[in-house]
């Protein structure tokens, strides 16, 4: 069974997939709301697009906290399942929420042999590629620049488990799991990001950042 998640702007804004931004962001239902999770709590509100693509939201509540939360330098954002998106303060918080299993330091290298994340350059799984295994306890790699220069040159990739719903891959921008976050629940067996372009990481002026070229670090969880 295979998934592919497809474009996701800030607070799971649906899209059709594009690499010029004025073409994506035309195809934005104009009459749209959002909405997002932090602290628990559900915003939503209607919104105005800016040329930029980035997003005005008309109520107030729900903009001043989607301001704050633009403005935090370690802002961890989960994709769930459905594609909506919930934030959190760090990820830390998220970990700790989602109580995320950490990967121990045991010798133990146990692993299906189909378990694998693989990255890719390029968008839609081209280009230079880096694969690595999953482990029954997961992965951690604090530093992806030692793989063929592979720091701030991820584009997209291609996750393969034996179990769904078990593990969770999570995308640092800063080496040493640092800095700003984006997690993906593993919840098929085959979970395919075929544009890290199509994942918010700032949604605020002067300039939008996405996701491709961003990762510096990676680790996959297991769920408790």
């Amino acid at each position: 069974m295979k998934k592919t998640l497809f474009c996701i702007i800030a607070l799971s804004l649906l899209w059709s997939c594009s690499s010029n931004d004025e073409v994506a962001s035309s195809n934005l239902d104009k009459n749209a709301s959002v909405k997002f999770l932090y602290n628990g709590k559900s915003y939503e509100s209607n919104y105005k697009l800016n040329n930029d693509g980035t997003l005005v939201l008309d109520n107030q509540t729900a903009a001043a906290q989607y301001q704050k939360i633009q403005n935090l330098s370690n802002l961890a954002t989960y994709v769930n399942a459905d594609g909506s998106l919930t934030f959190y303060d760090s990820y830390k918080d998220l970990e700790e929420t989602l109580s995320l299993t950490k990967k121990n330091n045991s010798t133990s290298k146990s692993a299906n042999q189909n378990n694998k994340i693989i990255f890719y350059h390029d968008i839609n799984n081209l280009g230079t590629s880096a694969g690595f295994p999953i482990f029954e306890d997961g992965l951690e790699v604090p530093d992806i620049s030692i793989y063929n220069g592979f720091n701030d040159k991820i584009s997209s990739f291609l996750a393969k488990v034996d179990q769904v719903n078990k593990y969770n891959v999570t995308l640092f921008r800063d080496k040493n799991f640092e800095g700003a976050s984006v997690t993906f629940p593993l919840d098929e067996l085959e979970v395919n990001v075929t544009n890290l372009r199509n994942y918010t990481l700032k949604n605020r002026f002067p300039k939008k950042i996405r996701w491709n070229d961003q990762l510096s670090s990676f680790k996959i969880t297991v769920n408790n």
